[in-house]
């Protein structure tokens, strides 16, 4: 087989927002919300970095998703690598920072074939 371009390759072209997020003491989004999607935007992608690249540590500031009813607690002050939630039309939740800072890069993630 040939190699093929990448451009051959390509199915979509994915736009996406990128921003970071700062949490200090008392910052929180503490209310079940969905990301409100705009357009075509498909999915959201958090990532956290761990607190030995950022030089921060923190307390609180759990991201909590209510799945079926039921709540489920990721608690990001506690990674040691890079950590990354993918997830499109889940209700979720920041709970309050209790120390420290916290970090994040939110993607909101979509394309034209997601019309």
């Amino acid at each position: 087989k040939k190699v093929k371009p990448l451009s051959d390759s390509l199915e979509c072209k994915i736009n996406y927002d990128l921003d970071l997020i700062k949490y200090e003491i008392g910052d929180h989004f503490n209310q079940f919300h969905y990301d409100t999607l705009q357009g075509n935007t498909v999915a959201t992608i958090l990532i956290f970095p761990p607190t030995s690249l950022t030089g921060e540590s923190y307390t609180g500031g759990e991201l909590v998703f209510n799945i079926a009813n039921q709540e489920h607690i990721i608690d990001t002050s506690k990674f040691d690598d890079i950590y990354c939630v993918i997830f499109s039309h889940s209700l979720h939740k920041c709970t309050p920072v209790t120390s420290g800072t916290r970090k994040s890069l939110v993607l909101w993630v979509g394309g034209d074939h997601y019309k």
